[in-house]
């Protein structure tokens, strides 16, 4: 939610009235976290490395375990999904 006194600044600021709209505020919410993932993402991956979390591969094969294991898959640090 926007602050009435920051819509009151559309008329001395040109082009503020753009955040009456929910699109643009839409878009600019998304902006926003994907910047934030990009800046913080590296380092919550280097956390997560050092915490040892990571996705053990198991299947019941022992000729794909070999081939994921090869693949580098192995102790990637996951973040749900």
């Amino acid at each position: 939610m926007i602050p009435p006194w920051l819509l009151d600044l559309e008329g001395a600021v040109p082009g503020f009235g753009a955040f009456r709209c929910i699109t643009f505020r839409a878009l600019c919410a998304a902006l926003t976290a994907f910047l934030v993932c990009l800046v913080l993402g590296p380092s919550v991956i280097r956390w997560l490395r050092t915490q040892k979390v990571g996705e053990n591969i198991r299947t019941g094969s022992d000729h794909l375990n070999g081939i994921l294991q090869g693949a580098g898959k192995a102790g990637t640090p996951t973040m749900g999904g």
